[in-house]
């Protein structure tokens, strides 16, 4: 069983109360956390919204607009009571709606541990549509899958006009959209992808990139990310039209774009993800995978990334970081991780 002690002891810094006033809420029903969002856009303070584990089966998408120059942070997966972790957060747009929008003038955002499922948008983000002028946006340890767009980008749409795009330990994985099957990512100031796993996305344009798209004119570091089976036969995996620098990535077809101002320890090789089922939604690498401990541990240090996997494993449980999402947890030979 994997664990979750370590990502909530990770998250102790952003659970804890800031300097300045912030109001904390704790929800566990679609109207509660829509009524949680709307008294957030304008109530002066910055916003910690908890969300119990489970599924939030959306009859309406959910919307937070706010011109405030606070944080908004949405954290998933913990019991009733929000005391402690529970189990997994999902927002269902039952294939109908987009299940959130965001869009803040001048404030930060931040969303943890929440899957976004069966979305619908007629614009870009089938699942997510997060914009803000001069906040960061940060999504961690997040899950898109099966979400569709019939405009711009199937899983999530992120931008930020000045500034930061942080992306790291998240699966985007079986979206369809009519430009870019997965993300599209657009920042002016410094972007950060780590850690991702972007598998199985569909676009319907084949010129398109079929997993990841990356725009603006600020600088992305791109490392340790799976990008692998998307688009249709001849399309592409990912492109930049931003400058980027590259380094332990697993990509399949690279589009033409802007070219990386460095590349490190680049693989093209089927990165072997364990066969769970066929209804199986993760992408965890098999123990034979060639991307278990071919990541670069710098990325913990340098970038700030997760010490913990997408589910709650230790970064470092072999030699090296595993590139992906997911740590291969086969090195708990005493039987604890079992």
């Amino acid at each position: 069983m994997r664990k979750t002690l370590l990502m909530m002891v990770w998250m102790a810094p952003i659970l804890a109360m800031p300097a300045r006033a912030a109001v904390v809420w704790c929800v566990d029903t679609p109207i509660a956390l829509q009524d949680a969002l709307t008294v957030a856009r304008a109530n002066g303070d910055d916003d910690y919204i908890n969300l119990v584990a489970g599924s939030y089966n959306l009859p309406a998408g959910l919307v937070f607009d706010s011109q405030e120059s606070h944080n908004l942070v949405l954290l998933g997966g913990f019991d009733a009571g929000c005391n402690g972790p529970g189990g997994e957060t999902w927002l269902n747009g039952q294939g109908a709606v987009r299940p959130l929008t965001i869009q803040i003038d001048n404030g930060r955002l931040l969303i943890h541990r929440i899957t976004f499922f069966n979305g619908f948008a007629g614009t870009s983000g089938g699942g997510l549509s997060a914009v803000t002028q001069t906040g960061n946006l940060s999504i961690l340890l997040s899950r898109f899958i099966v979400n569709a767009s019939s405009s711009g980008a199937g899983g999530a749409y992120l931008a930020s006009a000045s500034g930061r795009i942080y992306l790291a330990g998240n699966l985007v994985h079986a979206n369809h959209g009519a430009a870019v099957g997965g993300m599209i990512l657009d920042q002016n100031d410094i972007g950060h992808v780590l850690n991702n796993t972007i598998a199985a996305n569909i676009t319907d344009t084949p010129t398109a990139p079929g997993g990841l798209l990356l725009g603006g004119s600020g600088h992305y570091e791109v490392a340790n990310n799976i990008v692998w089976d998307n688009a249709p036969p001849g399309g592409a995996d990912f492109r930049a039209d931003a400058p980027h620098g590259r380094r332990h990535n697993d990509m399949g077809i690279i589009a033409g774009g802007f070219p990386p101002d460095a590349t490190l320890g680049e693989l093209s090789i089927d990165p072997q993800f364990e066969d769970c089922g066929f209804a199986c939604l993760d992408l965890p690498l098999s123990p034979a995978s060639p991307l278990v401990d071919a990541g670069l541990d710098a990325i913990l240090e340098d970038l700030g990334a997760s010490p913990v996997d997408l589910d709650g494993l230790p970064r470092l449980l072999g030699p090296h970081i595993d590139i992906g999402a997911y740590e291969n947890e086969i090195l708990f030979v005493d039987g604890f991780g079992q």
